[in-house]
């Protein structure tokens, strides 16, 4: 058999085309009858069998070369074999809490569209199985949520020391990112590139560390985008985050501060607050304190999930951070809004709190209209979201097919039949969103190797050489690097990977605002049930969820109005009202100051009306009465100034400011010019008598002669005062004394200023 029979190529075919010759020959030899007809993942079940039978294994590059020994007749099949590593127990128990069973079915979809061209959800595959002569399969590895576990699984997965076993061409995982950190350290240095769908640590973007790491869920720090845009579409500034003090709350709170630091409009202001894992209740207390510090109103909090005891499904850290923040007034008040990131997302829906018991109904009262932002695979009504969904739900059906997925399991056959089974159609029917992010990953990495055997071909044949196995000889980093180039319309999304970072772009990637609120229609049905039994509190409360908003294309799309701590859909202020003091005048200042004007225009009106009274008498008409009328009446003015200086914006508007300061320069200008012009005109007149007393001279001096100096004052400064209004009138102005440390003004007064 020669090198061109590896490869799977004729001499009829197209140049650079490839197809999986033999396969058909294996499958009417292996499943005889048609058995297979219901089965779905057929292709994987024939490899599987295949690979179960007397094969030999050789290998070009990390591409496995096999070769069935019982068939002479079948050509050997070039295979990618992608094994993905998931925690399928916790604590030795078997868990799917994070969708593992119904990812490994969309794994397994994924390779199956791959080796039959089926481009049903992603065209980019359609047909690819007559261009690309690499089949993929699969095998699923408990890491039990544990580095050490994880480790171990790579180091014996990427032995090439090994030659009867499969070489991954890549790996798919882990879950958690405390996992894939040092799993990916591992398969970089023996050079096999690892793809998560689910570990979002920003810590693995270095590519210094983990060089051929990648995947196709964003970061941690890549909800820093979504999270900051929402808060601005509030008119929000001011966010404190808490974080869990380990590498994923560190480089998660980062990502938002950094983000934030490179938004110029609007500013928002980010502060830190970390708490440890597992934390005592001292310590908590001692974050919500810092919190309550910052005077911030909104809170964003990355914690991990809590422990789950005996019937309770509500989240143990959660609940004594918002118990304690209660405590201390900044939950539960009305005013404060808490958001979460996704773990949160489990543990509170459905949950009942009794509002008879004094703890859970404070607690209830602090959940009330939090939210959780989360990145997502996909949601029900988008398309190829849907297409994967139903896919699963035909896997679900499938006997075949289930049992093929319980094989994929290496595991304990004792500890997979106590989750598998008829159980496992329950979870491949209402399919975690992470589905999606794992079929994408599987997809990707297939078209990524296809492009490069592709490419080699079709160098060959534009040199006159036909495609050999050096065509099959992929390396780690080829494949990586086409994994980075790798874009397409995938059940997620546009699959877009950043270049740098190896890491989805958040750009491309659905996310969803999730508000929790009261469900009327439980707290209805548990008074009627209270009401048959009283034994059953009518004050129960359940929450439900609700999707507010969806994060789409690089902005939000908002399907209902979000409800907050209040109850109702009234935006609070992302900072409390500040105490002012304006020192303003008080009542009893201004009351006095209406005194002393009463005081001084009742003696000013008596003043003159008893120079009126009195002006026959030689004393009054010595002391020429028009003078004194008209002192009377300056005085009267000045003392109608008091009034408009009683007035400031403590009693009125800033118009109302504006106009008692025009006032109080026009009325004490002109009382003024009238009191001291008369005084003036008097004394010039006596100056004058005297003067020509002196010179034995008769001297007739009206007071309409003497009035016209003070006539002329007087105008003077009403022309004065008609210009400074028209042009630059006094204004009531604030003028700051304090400001508090979001420059807002804290203490201040007021003066007319022109």
């Amino acid at each position: 058999m020669g090198m061109h029979d590896i490869i799977g190529m004729t001499p009829k075919m197209k140049a650079g085309s490839f197809i999986w010759a033999g396969l058909s020959c294996i499958i009417m030899v292996l499943r005889p009858g048609g058995a297979h007809s219901k089965s779905i993942l057929h292709s994987l079940d024939v490899l599987s069998q295949l690979l179960a039978t007397n094969s030999s294994k050789s290998r070009s590059g990390n591409i496995n070369i096999i070769s069935s020994t019982n068939i002479d007749d079948s050509d050997p099949i070039a295979l990618c074999y992608l094994p993905f590593l998931y925690p399928f127990t916790i604590g030795g128990k078997p868990s799917d809490v994070n969708g593992q069973y119904g990812i490994l079915a969309a794994i397994s979809l994924a390779l199956e569209h791959l080796n039959t061209g089926n481009g049903s959800i992603v065209s980019d595959v359609a047909g690819i199985n007559e261009t690309c002569p690499l089949r993929f399969m699969t095998a699923a590895f408990d890491t039990q949520a544990k580095q050490n576990v994880g480790v171990d699984l790579v180091i014996k997965l990427t032995d090439r020391g090994e030659k009867e076993q499969l070489l991954p061409c890549a790996i798919v995982g882990a879950f958690r990112s405390a996992v894939s950190i040092p799993t990916s350290t591992i398969s970089s240095i023996r050079g096999i590139p690892q793809i998560s769908p689910a570990s979002t640590s920003s810590s693995l973007d270095d590519k210094e560390q983990f060089e051929l790491f990648g995947r196709t869920k964003p970061g941690d720090d890549g909800i820093a985008i979504p999270l900051l845009d929402k808060l601005t579409s509030w008119n929000v500034n001011n966010i404190a985050v808490l974080y869990v003090n380990d590498a994923y709350g560190t480089a998660y709170a980062d990502g938002i501060r950094l983000a934030a630091q490179q938004r110029d409009n609007p500013y928002i202001r980010v502060e830190l607050v970390d708490i440890p894992n597992n934390p005592t209740d001292v310590e908590i207390a001692d974050a919500i304190k810092q919190l309550k510090g910052t005077e911030f109103t909104y809170f964003f909090a990355i914690m991990h999930a809590g422990n789950r005891t005996d019937d309770k499904i509500g989240n143990e850290n959660h609940d004594r951070i918002m118990i304690e923040a209660s405590k201390q007034g900044i939950a539960g008040t009305t005013q404060h809004t808490w958001l979460f990131s996704a773990q949160l997302d489990n543990s509170l829906a459905g949950r009942k709190f009794s509002l008879d018991d004094p703890y859970e109904s404070r607690l209830a009262e602090a959940y009330r209209g939090v939210g959780v932002l989360r990145a997502v695979g996909g949601l029900k009504g988008i398309e190829k979201f849907d297409m994967l969904n139903s896919s699963m739900q035909q896997l679900a059906q499938s006997e075949t097919d289930l049992s093929f997925l319980n094989s994929l399991l290496q595991m304990e056959h004792a500890l997979t039949t106590q989750i598998l089974g008829q159980e496992l159609k329950f979870f491949l029917k209402d399919p975690h969103t992470a589905t999606a992010f794992a079929f994408d990953a599987v997809i990707a990495i297939g078209l990524a190797a296809c492009g490069l055997v592709q490419n080699a071909n079709d160098n060959k044949i534009l040199m006159g050489e036909e495609p050999n196995q050096a065509s099959l000889n992929i390396t780690g980093k080829d494949l990586y690097d086409a994994f980075l180039k790798t874009t397409f319309e995938g059940t997620s999304g546009n699959i877009t990977i950043d270049p740098n970072t190896g890491t989805r772009d958040p750009q491309t990637t659905l996310y969803t605002l999730t508000n929790f609120i009261f469900d009327e229609a439980i707290s209805a049905t548990s008074a009627a049930v209270s009401h048959q039994d009283k034994s059953v509190s009518a004050n129960m409360v359940r929450f439900k969820k609700i999707q507010t908003a969806l994060f789409k294309s690089g902005k939000w799309e908002n399907n209902i109005a979000y409800t907050f701590n209040d109850g109702t859909t009234n935006i609070p202020s992302d900072l409390p009202m500040p105490e002012i003091d304006a020192n303003y005048l008080s009542t009893g200042f201004r009351i006095i100051g209406f005194v002393l004007c009463g005081i001084i225009v009742v003696m000013a009106l008596s003043s003159s009306a008893w120079t009126y009274l009195n002006s026959k008498k030689g004393v009054v008409r010595a002391s020429q009465p028009i003078f004194l009328h008209i002192i009377s009446a300056g005085t009267l003015l000045m003392g109608l100034s008091i009034i408009p200086l009683t007035i400031d914006q403590g009693v009125t508007d800033q118009e109302g400011a504006d106009t008692a300061c025009a006032c109080i320069a026009w009325l004490l200008v002109l009382g003024f010019s009238l009191t001291f012009s008369a005084l003036f005109t008097k004394t010039y007149r006596i100056n004058q008598i005297m003067k020509s007393a002196a010179k034995f001279t008769r001297l007739k001096l009206t007071a309409t002669d003497v009035m016209k100096p003070m006539v002329v004052f007087l105008l003077i400064n009403i022309i004065v005062l008609a210009l400074w209004t028209a042009l630059d009138p006094p204004q009531s102005q604030t003028v700051v004394i304090l400001e508090d440390r979001f420059g807002r003004i804290t203490q201040s007064y007021d003066m007319c200023i022109s």
